[in-house]
């Protein structure tokens, strides 16, 4: 109560409404960056779902040339994906692993 008699009977002082700008800032990067993690999980799955079909199909149909072509094409694009990630960000490399273990 002695709080909110030193600030002039007002319940919304800039020290509150700072807290709450950061708090819904904090928010909002927080629901941003679980949406892109969220459309990346989607999209990488969709692709590989993709892969093993179309691979599938080719091995049901006897065509194991193309079966291999389509299974190497795709596995490229996934590594030159992953190159371009590391190409930009070098910290992007590895498992993530030693991070976790001491």
């Amino acid at each position: 109560m002695r709080q909110f008699a030193e600030d002039d009977g007002k319940f919304l002082t800039r020290d509150r409404k700072s807290l709450i700008v950061n708090w819904v800032l904090v928010t909002a990067v927080g629901i941003f960056c679980g949406g892109i993690g969220f459309a990346v999980h989607t999209a990488t799955h969709a692709l590989v779902n993709m892969k093993r079909n179309h691979t599938a199909s080719s091995l049901l149909n006897g065509r194991w040339g193309e079966a291999f072509t389509i299974h190497f094409a795709y596995s490229l694009a996934f590594a030159s994906a992953g190159y371009v990630c590391v190409f930009f960000d070098i910290s992007a490399a590895g498992s993530g692993l030693p991070e976790v273990k001491r």
